[in-house]
């Protein structure tokens, strides 16, 4: 019973948001009269793609705009699309603009064509305006699609320590946009599994789902962090999450704020310790320093977020900024669990500067509300801090940046290669464990570093990248950084 008081209010407002979709825009729907000349759009024709080259297409945002804007106040009457051959039709369809009553205005095309270039899945597209007499018009969509399963890897080393993550990764799962991802991740004698789908029409509205699941098991070895990093005590820990968000992209005639994403979350997590798996060497620690397990916590987290703000793709370049706030709950479903909470803000930040520099930056800060050990977040070379050991600074509080300068050094038909400049930093709170003698380094991470992009046009988001990373404070190392995707995206 317990369990069902917790889960009945966010089930409630699932249901609420369900329902308000009914006046969401719906996916334009085109008109298939004399579809005998470009056939019908369910089934893309690809003899379009002859009839519009996309050799040379020069699909800068200025010149879609630059076309539309000979036809603005024509009624759009009829939307040809061709070349998706494995992306459903629907989907790119509820990307653009064009409204119910299907007058063409002013900025209608352009952020149309920025949303398709948003989806990531597409190489080339197209745009095209045919007048139909006095008052008709015709818009033809010519896309050419990208390669969208990859292998996905993570590697970060710094301090003596080394964090892998391996998987595979599809950006247009079931042909809709969708993203899946399943990756295995190790960490000094800790192993996870992750998974999460992200689906961006649900019910084929503009609700966006994310299910997901979590499975870790972890050796913990507490050590010091003076110069010999003393053994203190160690347990096995094993985590079970399972959960979802959804979301809700609005677009707002604001022009710094663009869009708004509110959403809301509810994941189920289990933590359970031990000293079953534990090395002889943890063994003699937790003895001498009477160590204890961590408690067990059996939680239902509750969450709500908003995001405001976009960032366009196009290509290598990216322009925009983002700024997301959430709050989330942790309820007890146990009697020996106790509340949680955490507040989290995070921002991104891209702009780009002819001919091809790019500046990249975000920042987190999370502040988490709990009595529990395994509640600290800990910050690594991985996610934060290029060159920071992943098990130094760990804690209740977190922040951290990362900015880049990204140049394109040249260009080629199968291949192009990036260089780039980075600075990041970040700190956390004290860390709470309870071993006598454990304390955090004093001091915020910084570092400094460069780094190498390869980067493939024909395949959806893969980027080769290569960083090293000198850590200035609070003590001096280094670290390399590997990934098939940007550390900043």
């Amino acid at each position: 019973m317990r369990k069902f008081v917790t889960l009945l209010p966010l089930v409630v407002l699932s249901i609420i948001l369900c329902f308000e979709t009914t006046s969401f825009a719906k996916p334009v729907e085109p008109d298939v009269e004399d579809s005998s000349t470009f056939g019908v759009l369910s089934k893309p024709n690809t003899d379009l793609k002859s009839e519009f080259d996309l050799t040379n297409l020069g699909d800068s945002f200025v010149t879609v705009e630059e076309k539309a804007s000979l036809h603005i106040g024509r009624k759009i009457t009829k939307i040809l699309l061709s070349g998706n051959d494995r992306t459903q039709s629907r989907y790119l369809l509820s990307r653009l603009k064009f409204e119910d009553a299907q007058i063409l205005t002013a900025g209608m095309a352009e952020r149309s064509f920025k949303n398709l270039k948003n989806t990531k899945i597409l190489k080339k597209i197209r745009m095209e305006f045919e007048p139909r007499g006095e008052t008709d018009l015709t818009v033809v969509i010519v896309v050419e699609e990208l390669w969208t399963t990859i292998p996905f890897l993570l590697f970060s080393s710094g301090g003596g320590s080394v964090l892998i993550v391996a998987g595979v990764v599809e950006t247009n799962l079931f042909g809709n946009g969708a993203l899946g991802y399943l990756t295995y991740q190790y960490l000094d004698g800790a192993s996870s599994i992750t998974g999460q789908v992200k689906h961006p029409d649900i019910f084929g509205t503009t609700l966006e789902l994310m299910p997901y699941f979590w499975l870790e098991e972890k050796n913990n070895e507490i050590r010091n962090f003076n110069v010999s990093k003393t053994l203190l005590g160690g347990f096995t820990s094993n985590q079970k999450t399972a959960g979802f968000v959804l979301r809700r992209p609005t677009d707002i005639p604001v022009p710094w704020l663009s869009q708004v994403n509110p959403g809301l979350g509810l994941r189920y997590s289990k933590w359970t310790f031990s000293q079953s798996k534990i090395s002889n060497e943890a063994k003699t620690a937790n003895e001498r320093n009477k160590f204890s397990n961590p408690t067990n916590t059996d939680r239902v987290y509750y969450s709500g977020e908003t995001e405001v703000g976009r960032v366009d793709y196009n290509e290598t370049l990216a322009e925009g900024a983002a700024l997301v706030y959430r709050y989330t709950l942790g309820v007890p479903t146990t009697a020996s669990s106790r509340t949680y909470q955490e507040h989290f803000v995070g921002g991104r930040f891209f702009w780009s500067l002819p001919p091809d520099f790019l500046v990249a930056s975000r920042f987190e800060w999370q502040q988490r509300i709990s009595v529990y050990n395994s509640d600290e977040e800990m910050m690594g070379g991985l996610f934060h801090v290029r060159g920071l050991p992943n098990d130094v600074f760990r804690g209740l509080h977190l922040w951290f940046y990362n900015a880049e300068v990204r140049y394109m050094l040249l260009r080629q038909n199968y291949l192009n290669w990036q260089g780039v400049l980075f600075t990041d930093g970040g700190d956390t709170g004290h860390s709470r464990t309870h071993v006598q003698g454990l304390s955090k380094p004093q001091g915020a991470a910084t570092s400094v570093g460069a780094g190498l992009r390869v980067m493939f046009p024909d395949i959806s988001e893969l980027t080769l990248r290569i960083d090293y990373g000198f850590l200035l404070s609070p003590f001096q190392t280094s670290g390399l950084s590997l990934g098939v995707v940007q550390f900043v995206r």
